[in-house]
């Protein structure tokens, strides 16, 4: 709520918007990476910036990069999955306009970075991912959302997707975009009203749906246990 308290106070910016989480570390390029690839557009082009990041552990000081998205980021990929990490996001300054009008009207989301993901490219902004880490992503004990790469993680994933919990978040992000349809552009609106009504449906429908949508996750393994969960009705 804080972030998007902040974002939907940018209306009329001016220049480039970056989010900070307190407790990670950016490196040096973080910001002049971001800026020079949000700045060869043009300067009307919505258009959001992430990185990979470094998985690190303070205690032993140890990192790993996060792991490599190899399928386009659009919107057919946002409504299931988010691949913008919100503390190495930079808005261009017509994408933090964008975002800073619909954060006005779109009521509760499940977390800001995954809304802008999915606002941002339904809009038809442009996606950079930027496949060079750019910041120490700090893992601890209290984390309150983690990167989710461990096993344990994981597992507790599956089971939480069969306890209803992401079809619960994706719910969230759709009653969002119905508050600020509007702004999607006219392919997106009919992808969203697919998917729409594809959670609504009977299984074979919904599944007939779906691949009309053309919905998509961005590895095989997280593909087949999206498929697993739309067939047991958890999406």
């Amino acid at each position: 709520a804080n972030f998007m308290t902040l974002i939907a106070s940018q209306l009329g910016a001016t220049g480039p918007v970056a989010l900070s989480d307190q407790d990670d570390i950016w490196l040096p390029q973080k910001l002049s990476r971001a800026v020079a690839q949000l700045a060869a557009l043009p300067g009307d082009q919505p258009a959001l910036y992430c990185s990979r990041r470094w998985v690190w552990n303070p205690q032993t000081d140890t990192r790993h990069p996060s792991r490599a998205y190899d399928r386009p980021p659009e919107f057919a990929n946002a409504l299931i999955e988010n691949v913008a990490p919100g503390n190495t996001i930079v808005l261009n300054a017509a994408a933090a306009s964008l975002a800073a009008q619909a954060a006005r009207d779109c009521g509760p989301v499940f977390a800001h970075d995954w809304w802008l993901y999915l606002l941002l490219s339904g809009a038809g902004a442009r996606i950079i991912v930027d496949p060079e880490p750019t910041l120490l992503y700090r893992q601890h004990g209290q984390n309150a959302l983690g990167a989710g790469e461990r096993f344990q993680t994981r597992a507790l994933n599956k089971v939480n997707v069969l306890r209803g919990h992401f079809r619960q978040r994706v719910g969230m992000n759709l009653a969002a975009l119905k508050r600020t349809e509007q702004i999607l552009t006219p392919e997106n609106r009919r992808i969203l009203s697919l998917f729409f009504d594809a959670r609504q449906a009977p299984l074979p429908r919904r599944v007939a749906l779906l691949r009309q949508a053309g919905v998509y996750r961005q590895s095989t393994m997280s593909s087949l246990g999206f498929w697993g969960a739309a067939c047991l009705g958890r999406i």
